[in-house]
């Protein structure tokens, strides 16, 4: 911190030390692949643009040709390519709709089971709706399955998310 002179006394900075600070985590080291999946990554942003109690959205599929379960396409272009966790597959592993409130007691994580438009399913579809649009997690699963079935209807199939995206 900068302190003037004052009076006698010289200009000076202070420094200080933050205390009861948490001990920062270390950088996620997730395994990535590359992925090119344009329309996915068009719904998945158109969604969250129409959708403003949404805080994020991710697909998780195996692209075509792959082996792995993916993130193809999310708000957050820096997490697209990696892996999908063991977590994400239990809490789909019933098929149902999962989505605890988070300590933090600021959003629902609702994953669930992800369907293209003729009810093929396709990997998993996971949203974060905050508290303030949901008073339950029953009413944010609500939210998120009419989310889902939106977003369902615009997916012929699986390799649909990875043709090309139309210029208009």
């Amino acid at each position: 911190v900068a302190v003037p002179q004052s009076g006698t006394q010289n200009a000076r900075v202070l420094v200080y030390e933050p205390i009861h600070t948490p001990t920062p985590r270390p950088p996620l080291d997730d395994v990535k692949e590359a992925v090119h999946a344009p329309i996915a990554e068009k719904i998945v942003l158109e969604t969250l643009s129409n959708h403003p109690l949404l805080r994020r959205m991710g697909l998780h599929v195996i692209p075509p040709g792959g082996k792995d379960m993916i993130l193809i396409a999310n708000g957050n272009a820096t997490r697209v390519g990696i892996h999908t966790s063991a977590g994400d597959f239990a809490a789909v592993k019933s098929g149902k709709t999962y989505g605890p409130r988070i300590a933090d007691g600021e959003f629902y994580n609702m994953k669930m089971p992800m369907f293209d438009a003729h009810g093929r399913r396709i990997g998993i579809l996971v949203m974060e709706i905050a508290c303030t649009d949901a008073v339950s997690e029953e009413d944010a699963a609500r939210k998120a399955e009419a989310i889902r079935a939106e977003v369902e209807q615009q997916i012929p199939s699986l390799e649909s998310l990875f043709a090309p995206a139309s210029r208009n």
